[in-house]
């Protein structure tokens, strides 16, 4: 019997809502598909588009979800085909949840910073400015040992 591959680049991201990341990310490809490389104008879009369809929504929360789906896209992009995307409200590590919240516990809930994790290892808390700032968070993390891609 075969064994199915895993991926060789995984890429998690704790911090977000999974559900508004993957409308903003329907969204962000329906829109880049027609703007092509305009990522200004499909980040306004995307944000109005999901905007309407989900509602109540702070702006800056749609935005954000926008923007970091949006570095998604590019990182499958640059990365091939063999790249697995998680997106965690909370660490699926219930250990280091349960710490993490202890020592966050002065924030408000949803504000905490996203944290982005390649193959289990932190590169990135925050939000980056652009793929090419998590790129260059990955190649500090791994160095020579850079995850390769497909």
């Amino acid at each position: 019997m075969g064994r199915r591959n895993k991926p060789p680049i995984r890429l998690e991201i704790v911090g977000l809502s999974q559900w508004i990341f993957e409308a903003c990310k329907q969204s962000s490809l329906s829109i880049l598909g027609t703007l092509g490389k305009n990522r200004a104008g499909a980040m306004a879009s995307v944000s109005t588009d999901v905007l309407s369809k989900l509602g109540n929504l702070p702006r800056e929360l749609v935005e954000l979800h926008s923007k970091i789906a949006l570095i998604v896209i590019d990182f499958e992009r640059a990365y091939g085909r063999r790249v697995e995307v998680k997106v965690f409200e909370r660490s699926p590590n219930r250990f280091f949840d349960f710490i993490l919240r202890k020592r966050v516990n002065k924030k408000e809930p949803g504000q905490e910073e996203p944290e982005f994790y390649v193959n289990g290892v932190r590169v990135f808390r925050g939000v980056p400015n652009s793929f090419s700032q998590l790129d260059e968070a990955i190649d500090n993390a791994f160095g020579s040992s850079r995850p390769q891609m497909s």
